[in-house]
């Protein structure tokens, strides 16, 4: 038997999240994703400010790490942004009545950067009384603050809340996009609960809300990702973890994600890139987070055009107790998942299978030997935004992305995460020979060649690091939508 244990994934099935969305007749773009439009991936990271003794941040050294904005939280300094650049992109918390006006009088004149307010944080009370609070709160910031996001976050205990609470939320308030903080390993929480609170505000987001009779259109949306430590003695977060949260969050259609955090808020919540308080000495975590905000960067003119359509997961293995068990032992398996072909992901998408190349996720079996165990894999559908600025045809085409969520266990140290990805497609009569990728590393669109194995049936195999995305097309003749300016 080989050491490479070759895993078919119940051969031919995927778990889906979510049936494949049908499609609707002259869809609005909404306020949220039109600003996205104009503004971008959103990137950004929670950046803490006048703390005593402490010099505040580098901001060329913020900048240097492709945050696409800087995210001041809740700072009552009426100042603080009038000492930054005057044309770095802005965001920050606001807490209910400080200051009554929203924005300080020195705030003002930077309005053109701010691209986003958060009401408050974590909301707890969902009274009539406070849903109606953030509802005026909203209508007077699209009002006055026309190129801005409105909207508050979730999490904590009410990152449980159900859709049904989250669609009454919007209608009553209306916000521009949904925003949660759930994250995965924090106080043990398994990487599969955080998929499901994923699917959860994805879903809420993209039926948007209906105010008489007129539907909002998909709303955006957004999660805070997790760069600080559990304590100071907490192991440094792996490389793959990081990438995973940013490359999951674009599989599932997020747009936006907030760094928390980018710099120690005190000594007892450490943040993982620098060594500290303050940023003066930078861990090798900062570099990686550098690298992968660049990379998702390259796909950001793709992704903000594209609106997810379906997203599935195929279940790895982990380790069984019991050496006599070559194979591993099944992963959990969360809420909001069903258990489905994955044909029915797209037509042309026949099998997936993963191999675990790395030395990361084995199985001891009785003689001693290492059984590499098969990870996770994400598959993200999408199609273009309608009436978005994608180009003629743009319409018909068919998008997916591809990650290898293999990490390593919590709080164990870095491994070699590398597995083997292998699609099959049955193209029938269509011609189709090749796929187009958006490359991370360059951004441009790559034509990338298919093995073929008679008629209309071809592969691929991709060899990715764990956490890694690759976001491709059908190659139809079709402009890759992020041609399309």
């Amino acid at each position: 038997m080989s050491s490479r244990i070759k895993f078919m994934g119940i051969l031919c099935a995927l778990t889906a999240l979510m049936p494949m969305l049908p499609a609707m007749a002259d869809q609005p773009i909404s306020r949220g994703r039109q600003l996205l439009l104009e503004r971008g991936l959103q990137i950004q990271a929670l950046v803490f400010f006048d703390q005593p003794g402490v010099k505040n941040p580098d901001i060329a050294r913020f900048q240097s790490a492709h945050f696409t904005a800087i995210n001041l939280w809740e700072t009552q300094n009426p100042k603080l942004r009038s000492q930054l650049p005057p044309n770095m992109l802005w965001s920050r918390d606001y807490i209910p009545g400080k200051p009554a006006s929203y924005l300080f009088p020195e705030e003002l004149p930077y309005l053109p950067q701010l691209v986003n307010l958060q009401y408050s944080d974590e909301i707890q009370d969902f009274s009539p009384q406070i849903l109606n609070e953030i509802a005026t709160t909203f209508q007077d910031w699209k009002k006055n603050y026309p190129k801005m996001l409105a909207y508050t976050n979730f999490g904590g205990p009410n990152g449980y809340i159900s859709g049904t609470d989250l669609s009454h939320f919007m209608k009553v308030t209306q916000p521009d996009m949904l925003s949660f903080d759930i994250y995965p390993y924090r106080y043990g929480m398994p990487m599969a609960t955080w998929y499901s609170m994923m699917q959860l505000y994805r879903t809420a987001a993209l039926d948007g809300y209906t105010v008489d009779g007129q539907n909002s259109g998909p709303l955006p949306y957004a999660q805070y990702v997790y760069t600080v430590l559990g304590t100071a003695d907490t192991p440094l977060h792996t490389e793959s973890y990081i990438r995973l949260q940013q490359n999951a969050s674009w599989a599932f259609g997020y747009t936006f994600i907030t760094a928390f955090t980018y710099n120690s808020y005190n000594a007892t919540l450490p943040a993982s890139m620098f060594k500290g308080m303050g940023d003066a000495h930078p861990t090798p975590l900062f570099d990686v987070v550098k690298e992968t905000n660049r990379q998702s960067l390259n796909l950001g003119p793709a992704l903000v055009r594209l609106l997810s359509t379906d997203v599935r997961i195929m279940i790895g293995r982990i380790p069984s107790d019991d050496p006599r068990n070559p194979n591993g032992d099944p992963k959990w398996l969360p809420d909001r998942l069903n258990s489905t072909k994955m044909t029915n992901g797209h037509p042309y998408i026949t099998n997936i299978k993963a191999e675990n190349i790395g030395d990361t996720n084995y199985q001891v079996v009785e003689s001693g030997k290492k059984n590499p165990l098969p990870g996770d894999v994400l598959l993200g559908y999408f199609k273009t935004l309608e009436n978005a600025p994608c180009g003629p045809g743009a319409e018909k085409e068919a998008y997916f992305m591809v990650v290898n969520a293999l990490i390593e266990p919590e709080n164990a140290p870095a491994g070699d995460t590398h597995q083997r990805i292998t699609l099959s497609f049955d193209f029938k009569e269509t011609g189709i020979k090749s796929l187009q990728r958006l490359s991370r590393d360059t951004g441009k669109v790559e034509v990338i060649p298919l093995i073929h194995d008679g008629g209309g049936r071809y592969h691929i195999e991709l060899v990715l690091n764990g956490g890694e995305g690759d976001l491709f097309k059908f190659n139809t003749g079709t402009p890759f939508v992020s041609d399309v300016q």
